[in-house]
């Protein structure tokens, strides 16, 4: 085998393990988790309401 071979297969090696841990690097740098729908509030989101409580009013 030629080292031009050689040199292509740890290159290719190289180049898969950086991509590896680019992804990683890249999916614990988000903040927040991605929403599982555009539609439907977070459970942290929602309003908590007691009994006789207006539903109007802002939870603090």
């Amino acid at each position: 085998m030629s080292k031009k071979y050689v040199w292509a297969g740890v290159s290719a090696v190289a180049a898969v393990f950086a991509s590896g841990i680019t992804a990683v690097v890249v999916r614990r740098s988000r903040r927040e988790p991605p929403p599982v729908s555009a539609t439907v509030p977070r459970v942290e989101d929602l309003t908590v309401v007691g009994d006789g409580e207006d539903p109007g009013a802002v939870a603090s």
